[in-house]
């Protein structure tokens, strides 16, 4: 969770050395700007995936013959994407710099004007999206953790009563109470596949009424042979899910029913809570709820340790 705060705040030192930049110094800035959000997949995942990239062509007709182009947009996203690539596309031209462009961009009378114009009309839709998308899953991860700790201190007993009294539907016992949890927080849609009265509503067709979180539980219980299979099929589904609703960050919550600690090899060197995984330029992240209610701190020595790897996890994803 700390990751994302220190990219926000990261991102935000990024624009203001832009925005500080001299006239001498602005090119070299602005390409280490672009190059931080190029090389960071945390950040690009929003970029790139983004159901508004504009398509093949799209900046072929730009006119700059009457001052600077004027430009709509659908959504703050549409807008920071937009202008993203239109950049690149500028410079993908030969000989082709930023400072050469800001005339015709934004118009400026001074090249310190034509900075600080260019950084606000351009860049700062860019900033202000990401940043929006880090805080959103910042928020939730923070959420998701106050269940985690809320079921493992106070509910573990009850949750696993409810779930053990249940011969089959058990996995759906917890799969509404976590998502109670998040609505009682705030969360207004929290839900990948929501039911209505007829069944499985379509969720596609309601993407633009409602914002349907990317979010899936699973259960590892060995006594119904849920185990490895059950958090490899539910990394599949958050995939999946991302990629139909043009999600960039899914979420997949495992409650463990066993005296197990999970260790996922592979991903991101980064230590941190919780596991957070970077697969075909989207953000996963696997949390796991522990409701073995045998196991307390004076038996720790009796969980043993299960290994999951990358490969393992998207086998079924790819």
């Amino acid at each position: 969770m700390y990751y994302n705060h220190n990219l926000r705040v990261n991102l935000k030192e990024w624009r203001n050395r832009l925005y500080k930049a001299s006239s001498s110094t602005f090119d070299n800035a602005h390409k280490f700007f672009f190059d931080k959000l190029k090389q960071t997949p945390a950040l690009n995942t929003y970029l790139i995936t983004s159901q508004f990239i504009p398509k093949e062509g799209a900046f072929d007709e730009v006119d700059f013959s009457y001052g600077s182009p004027d430009f709509s947009f659908l959504s703050e996203e549409d807008e920071a994407v937009f202008k993203f690539y239109f950049i690149e596309y500028l410079l993908a031209k030969p000989n082709s710099t930023i400072m050469g462009w800001l005339p015709s961009l934004v118009g400026g009378h001074t090249y310190s004007e034509n900075i600080s114009n260019y950084v606000e009309e351009f860049i700062d839709p860019i900033v202000n999206f990401l940043a929006d998308q880090l805080d959103e899953s910042s928020s939730m991860l923070y959420l998701i953790e106050r269940y985690k700790l809320r079921s493992e201190w106070f509910f573990k007993e009850q949750l696993t009563k409810a779930y053990r009294g249940k011969s089959s539907g058990g996995e759906a016992v917890l799969d509404k109470d976590l998502r109670l949890f998040l609505f009682d927080q705030g969360v207004e849609y929290p839900f990948s596949t929501p039911h209505s009265a007829s069944g499985r509503a379509d969720v596609i067709s309601m993407l633009h009424t409602d914002d349907p979180l990317v979010m899936e539980i699973k259960v590892y219980d060995e006594s119904k042979g849920y185990k490895h299979n059950r958090i490899i099929s539910g990394f599949s589904q958050i995939v999946k899910y991302a990629n139909d609703y043009h999600k960039n960050v899914g979420y997949l919550v495992v409650f463990v029913l066993d005296a197990v600690n999970f260790e996922i090899q592979g991903i991101e060197a980064e230590k941190g809570w919780p596991n957070r995984i970077l697969f075909e330029g989207k953000t996963y992240y696997i949390v796991f709820i522990n409701l073995n209610a045998d196991v307390t701190g004076s038996k720790a020595g009796i969980i043993r340790k299960e290994v999951l790897t990358l490969s393992d996890l998207t086998t079924e994803a790819s």
